[in-house]
């Protein structure tokens, strides 16, 4: 169940602000530099894949959009809702908006696994389309969970949670960056 921290009820809203704004910066930042840090790694190897992994980037960028949108949207119910001490609808709230994430990025792992070939000449010129099929069903392939941390970490920043958010995410984005190069 969700509680309400007195901190978000009784600090100044001014400190508070830099409290919560500062890991959220430096997650939704190594959310966003992951991608690039592995189309960076994968292109330098076979500079072939750079038009693959180009457009990958778009679907990847299309899957964030949607994580970050929902987990905003339900995040603004559920801080509202945790403000006015109505817990129960702070929990519909979440589980909508993660559900509703879920679903909208099975979407795009249908799409991506059965249609990856005209998505990809959707967005891109790319000519070596063989590769970027490849690579395009992976990205697809990881949308809901991809979708579902984002929904979750918006979620976690609502709360005021936002230091546990920011070492899960600079965690991820160091063992990934660290698997790249393995």
């Amino acid at each position: 169940r969700f509680v309400a921290k007195t901190d978000l009820l009784t600090v100044d809203v001014r400190v508070l602000t830099l409290k919560i704004a500062a890991p959220s910066v430096a997650a939704m930042l190594a959310a966003s530099v992951c991608p690039l840090l592995e189309a960076l790694v994968l292109s330098a190897r076979d500079a072939s894949l750079s038009a693959a992994v180009g457009a990958s980037l778009a679907l990847t960028a299309l899957e964030q959009t949607v994580g970050f949108t929902l987990g905003m949207g339900a995040g603004s119910s559920v801080s509202r809702s945790l403000g006015c001490g109505n817990s129960d609808l702070a929990l519909r709230s979440a589980s909508v908006g993660f559900f509703a994430a879920l679903a909208i990025s099975c979407i795009f792992l249908v799409v991506g696994l059965f249609f990856a070939a005209p998505v990809l000449s959707l967005l891109s010129a790319a000519s070596d389309l063989a590769r970027g099929v490849v690579y395009a069903r992976y990205v697809c392939l990881c949308a809901p969970m991809l979708c579902g941390s984002l929904t979750l970490s918006s979620l976690l920043r609502a709360q005021g949670k936002t230091l546990c958010n920011m070492v899960a995410y600079l965690v991820g984005a160091l063992l990934g960056a660290a698997l790249l190069y393995v």
